[in-house]
């Protein structure tokens, strides 16, 4: 509310939900709207405020495919619109390379930065283009070999532990 005056907070909302495209659905309640209507909602009410940076975690996980494009193709204009800076997260890796100027892939735990990949593909991108594959198939070793490194890491912690045990019980018995 930021002590911005009620008219002033409904037009900031009326337009919001318009740059979404859901200008004339502002009478409805959350229960009347699909699940792409909502995360419309939720792109609109993130921008209302004017951030700097606008954070979506795994936004198009919970709707179908074919919502998820469009939604993805609205979020591709609201960006080149507005210029905002968004950061995306996803396990979605054609979503990231589509969506992304650089897609950032994170170690297991602790998260750490383990590859910064820039993305060089003019808008919108093609998911065919012999670039776009070439990124994918990059990003996907990388992203196996993490998992890879990953589960080894927790198997051999797992014989560390059964090794201590093993050690415990030497030392009971003398």
């Amino acid at each position: 509310m930021r002590d911005v005056p009620k008219d002033e907070r409904r037009e900031v909302a009326r337009r919001h939900l318009e740059m979404v495209g859901l200008g004339g659905y502002e009478h409805m309640y959350p229960k009347q709207l699909s699940g792409g209507m909502k995360q419309k909602v939720g792109i609109a009410r993130a921008l209302a405020i004017e951030p700097e940076v606008v954070l979506m975690d795994e936004a198009f996980s919970s709707i179908d495919e074919v919502t998820a494009e469009v939604l993805r193709e609205e979020v591709a204009s609201i960006h080149k619109d507005t210029g905002k800076t968004f950061v995306l997260v996803t396990h979605n890796l054609p979503e990231a390379i589509e969506l992304a100027d650089k897609v950032v892939v994170l170690s297991s735990r602790p998260a750490k930065v383990k590859r910064i990949f820039p993305v060089d593909l003019n808008r919108p991108r093609d998911r065919a283009h012999e670039v776009f594959i070439h990124m994918h198939r990059d990003i996907l070793h990388l992203l196996k070999e993490e998992l890879e490194n990953s589960l080894l890491r927790h198997k051999l912690k797992d014989v560390k532990e059964l090794s201590d045990l093993h050690d415990m019980e030497e030392h009971g018995k003398s």
